[in-house]
């Protein structure tokens, strides 16, 4: 399934004001600057290895999207200044996959994905994603 995240809040935790030159393109992103929200990385990888194919999505700038996307989670991201577009977002899919989905833009859900600590022990963190409905 090609799950659609979105960057800011879900898999980073740059909500603070500090950020908004990085998220508007304004500044050259410092990666060892941008908090991650404990487990991304883990269930980006929980999420490939179950066969899944996340693609980041976001409303910042594509030199912070892309730099983090390529860089740290090492998956393909979209940024969208005008978010939900669906026409956009079913074509890059479209090219993106190489043709392996077929998508119309009527088609395409946005799903919210937010990552929740459920912990078994002190030491084993397991997170639990809950996908909000699609907007259609």
């Amino acid at each position: 399934m090609i799950l659609l995240i979105d960057l800011d809040g879900t898999l980073t935790d740059t909500a603070h004001e500090k950020f908004k030159p990085y998220k508007d393109g304004l500044e050259e992103t410092d990666l060892s600057k941008i908090p991650l929200i404990p487990g991304a990385k883990e269930f980006i990888k929980k999420l490939q290895s179950d066969g899944h194919k996340p693609v980041i999505i976001s409303d910042s700038h594509p030199k912070y999207v892309n730099k983090i996307a390529n860089d740290i989670f090492k998956i393909p991201a979209l940024s969208l200044a005008d978010k939900p577009n669906p026409t956009k977002t079913a074509n890059y899919l479209q090219t993106t996959l190489n043709g392996e989905v077929e998508i119309s833009p009527k088609q395409t859900p946005f799903f919210r994905v937010k990552l929740t600590p459920v912990f078994r022990s002190k030491l084993t963190p397991v997170f639990r994603s809950k996908l909000t409905p699609p907007i259609l």
